[in-house]
């Protein structure tokens, strides 16, 4: 399966079932899809091979969502050893991975109950629940913990975590002729709401630099992003107030596939009510560019909401 096929079939999904999406095949981009649907935003990474999601790969995911407020996710068909099995979550380095099949029942709200942690695959169960129908059949931990064939202490964990291996589970359900099963809410999930940002790129260019550096005069946050977007600039001191909105920024001067750039950003910002913006000495097909010498010459926020508005 390709990664053109996949993203195909994320697209038609998630289209299909009432979301708005930007599609960033073809782009060099911590994400491929970006989608929104009501107060839910999806940023999915997709990946014919989930083994090239690496660290700094889900640190750029994380970034971008933690940024706009979005769910991080990535879609994928197999790893070096296997194929993704239809019905269970796996998680790299805190972001929840499914194959396309699975993707598809999430977005009909069917979720998983079964996820993957370093090759075991273990479910989710009530631990209240499995603590009072033990009580209500009259077993001790040790009494289940024996019928199980196993120790005190897993019965112990499994009614402080929740979470039991498949086979355990099986015999569970059996013993206490009840569901303990718990759904994985993937999307409800957030792993990015203390996230940190950084700002450390292996590379910036004297343009990025001088726009960032402007940004934060002007009282704004930036940050720097693998993205079709640049950076995105955050007013935190417009939190309070209606018009809060982050500033899309595409700053470049080179023409290899920049207007293409910034028609998927304005597309992203339109989607998410925010402002965007192109700083660049090139002429393009876009009613916002600005050039980075009147970006120099403004002196306060005012002025480039002035511009943008």
């Amino acid at each position: 399966m390709t990664k053109h096929n996949l993203i195909k079939d994320v697209v038609h999904g998630l289209t299909s079932t009432g979301f708005r999406i930007s599609c960033c095949e073809g782009i060099r981009s911590s994400f491929d899809v970006l989608a929104r649907r009501g107060d839910l935003v999806l940023v999915i990474k997709v990946l014919s091979n989930i083994d090239g999601f690496t660290q700094s790969t889900s640190r750029e995911l994380k970034q971008v969502a933690a940024i706009i407020k979005a769910v991080p996710l990535v879609v994928g068909y197999k790893t070096k050893r296997e194929l993704l099995r239809d019905g269970v979550l796996y998680l790299r380095y805190g972001v929840h991975v499914v194959n396309t099949k699975t993707f598809l029942e999430l977005l009909e709200n069917k979720l998983p109950r079964v996820y993957a942690i370093r090759g075991d695959y273990c479910v989710c169960i009530n631990p209240e629940e499995l603590a009072r129908k033990r009580m209500e059949l009259g077993l001790s931990q040790r009494e289940l913990a024996e019928k199980l064939g196993i120790s005190k202490q897993s019965i112990y964990r499994y009614e402080s975590t929740g979470r039991v291996s498949m086979d355990i589970a099986q015999k569970l359900l059996r013993i206490m002729e009840d569901d303990f099963l718990e759904p994985v809410k993937v999307l409800e999930s957030s792993f990015t709401s203390h996230f940190h940002f950084v700002n450390e790129q292996k590379y910036i260019t004297k343009l990025k630099r001088m726009v960032f550096r402007k940004f934060k005069e002007f009282g704004l946050t930036p940050a720097l992003t693998n993205a079709p977007f640049d950076l995105v600039a955050i007013d935190r001191a417009e939190k309070k107030r209606e018009r809060k909105k982050d500033v899309f920024t595409v700053v470049s001067n080179d023409p290899c596939r920049m207007q293409h750039k910034v028609e998927i950003v304005e597309e992203i910002s339109e989607m998410l009510d925010s402002y965007s913006i192109c700083i660049s000495n090139r002429k393009l097909r876009t009613s916002l560019v600005l050039k980075p010498s009147l970006l120099e010459k403004m002196s306060e926020k005012a002025e480039l909401w002035e511009y943008l508005e």
